[in-house]
């Protein structure tokens, strides 16, 4: 199993990424579609993501300081759905927020198309917590040289 670590500073106060993060209409913005989250302890974590369905559950949350969540792949033998963690951690700084990614447990083959997937979903995290338009990307273009499995 491997992890990738990853962060980004963001022009938005803690409180409002942390909306970003566990409400249906925050995640939406940036990340997933059909989401489906109830952000306590044991609650459940699912999204569409780019052609995947992601399941998990949440582990931790602390608000609006740290969060942690399962997660994994309907219908995958090598990252089935609550097989690897993710874990934002949210720092307040002179102008906004530093953001601090941390995903764990990942199947050694995937770990390029993942660090691909948050190099392409942090700054979108970014633009809709600061209030802009994410940049409208192709996505095969960001994982396609890296996919050995869905996201």
């Amino acid at each position: 199993m491997a992890e990738h670590e990853s962060s980004i500073d963001i022009d938005a106060p803690p409180e409002i990424v942390w909306e970003h993060l566990v409400t249906v209409d925050g995640l939406s913005a940036w990340m997933g579609e059909r989401v489906d989250v109830e952000p306590t302890a044991g609650g459940r974590f699912s999204m569409h993501v780019q052609g995947s369905e992601i399941r998990g559950q949440f582990v931790e949350v602390e608000a609006p300081r740290r969060l942690v969540f399962t997660w994994g792949v309907l219908g995958s033998a090598d990252h089935p759905p609550g097989s690897s963690t993710v874990e934002f951690r949210l720092a307040e700084f002179d102008s906004g927020t530093r953001v601090m990614l941390k995903h764990s447990g990942l199947p050694l083959r995937s770990t390029g198309m993942h660090a691909a997937g948050w190099a392409y979903f942090l700054p979108r995290l970014a633009a809709v917590a600061s209030g802009a338009q994410p940049e409208d990307v192709d996505w095969n273009t960001i994982v396609a040289p890296n996919r050995t499995e869905r996201a």
